[in-house]
């Protein structure tokens, strides 16, 4: 993992089939914001009850969609601050599908290529910022959660994170079964980290 041995035809192939299949497609960004609704709610709902995740979840989503995937604007206490900022140096609300699956949080496709790079940034711009409105409104919600059941800060801070990598789930190079892993396996099965994460 420290050290990637990836060849230069899988990233170019991997970073092809996202521009082609989500990168460049406002659709994908569109879709992927449901699964807030379709994925975390129920999760929520199962712990919480339907009426109060709906509403703790929905006060999130509508803070992050407002500030453009940045939450953190509209926090107010000193503890969801510190929280939202604990989820984010642990990289559950910054690293999102967009950039593992178009090569761009692991492998060497950034240092050798920094003009493509930011092609691929900019292109996969808005599937990114829809992912982090995801993470950060799951996040900020199941903290909330948490908290109002009485969960200490810690514990809450962990069933967010909990909540963000298992309804959202960790797209990094390392957390891929093993077969996905390897040059072959990442393009063979790049879009299948999402059922496997199911």
């Amino acid at each position: 993992i420290m050290a990637p041995k990836d060849a230069q035809l899988a990233n170019v192939a991997n970073s092809i089939g996202f521009l082609y299949y989500m990168g460049a497609s406002p659709a994908s960004a569109i879709v992927n914001m449901t699964q807030n609704a379709q994925v975390t709610l129920p999760a929520l709902g199962a712990q919480f009850g339907w009426p109060k995740a709906t509403r703790v979840l929905g006060a999130a989503l509508r803070d992050s969609m407002r500030t453009g995937g940045n939450i953190d604007r509209t926090l107010t206490l000193p503890e969801e601050r510190q929280a939202y900022n604990v989820l984010r140096s642990r990289g559950d609300i910054d690293k999102t599908q967009s950039h593992s699956l178009a090569a761009l949080a692991e492998g060497n496709q950034l240092q050798s290529h920094p003009a493509w790079s930011r092609v691929m940034t900019g292109l996969g711009w808005a599937f990114h910022k829809a992912e982090v409105i995801n993470r950060e409104a799951a996040g900020m919600a199941a903290f909330r959660l948490a908290r109002s059941r009485g969960d200490s800060f810690h514990d809450a801070i962990q069933f967010a994170s909990d909540t963000i990598n298992g309804t959202h789930f960790d797209y990094s190079a390392s957390n891929r079964p093993r077969l996905m892993q390897g040059n072959v396996g990442r393009i063979v099965g790049q879009f299948k980290n999402y059922s496997v994460g199911m």
